[in-house]
């Protein structure tokens, strides 16, 4: 098992340590949730179904983290100083709370106030259905090279080729960062140093802080 691999598992551990730790701490509707929320980690990010986080399958979901929190930082910094104030937090939860009504009524078939598994169903359908159709039109605005509204197969490739190179420059930029002392190799140490030290950061630029600190 490589260096990387093992880290990932640690921390994988520690994760569902944590979970665990805070379900056995709570009752009842709590301790469910807790739970729930740990097994759709796994159920979104655990490729291979092992029952754990590997290195690849953990760096998919900081990717994910990270494009999002990117998104929300974009969308909701509105003085643009690189943070979430109280007030942009505010509108942050504002909106979220006005997506729930908006699904709950779109959704909530029966109208008892929640959405039952076959109505949640339904709604994860849309949701992924749209969040197609925004990542198409995405597309089309970056590699639709001759405007005619669909891509075409070399289109298409142009676009993986892109992305795949975004992701290596994106992995050179990372080598270099935890090649601490710059001879062409990552140890252990440096490994950990590099982890933790994105951990703390959470990303840059991607400061969030509540009122009053």
């Amino acid at each position: 098992m490589n260096i990387a691999k093992t880290i990932a598992i640690a921390g994988t551990i520690v994760v569902f340590a944590v979970g665990s730790a805070l379900a056995d701490s709570r009752s009842g509707d709590q301790k469910q949730t807790v739970q729930q929320k740990v097994q759709r980690m796994l159920d979104k990010f655990d490729k291979n179904r092992d029952g754990a986080l590997d290195a690849s399958e953990l760096e998919a979901m900081h990717q994910l983290r990270h494009k999002r929190g990117h998104r929300m930082m974009k969308r909701f910094d509105q003085n643009g100083d690189g943070q979430i104030d109280a007030a942009e937090r505010q509108a942050m939860r504002s909106e979220r709370r006005q997506r729930k009504d908006e699904i709950l009524k779109r959704f909530d078939q029966n109208g008892n106030g929640q959405l039952d598994p076959t109505e949640r169903q339904a709604a994860k359908r849309e949701m992924r259905k749209q969040r197609a159709e925004r990542r198409f039109d995405r597309m089309l605005q970056r590699h639709d090279q001759n405007r005619d509204g669909a891509l075409s197969q070399d289109e298409m490739t142009s676009a993986v080729r892109q992305r795949q190179q975004a992701r290596v420059t994106k992995m050179q930029e990372r080598f270099r960062t935890a090649d601490q002392n710059g001879d062409g190799v990552v140890t252990r140490e440096e490994f950990k140093t590099a982890a933790e030290n994105r951990s703390r950061s959470g990303g840059p630029h991607h400061k969030m802080h509540r009122g009053g600190e």
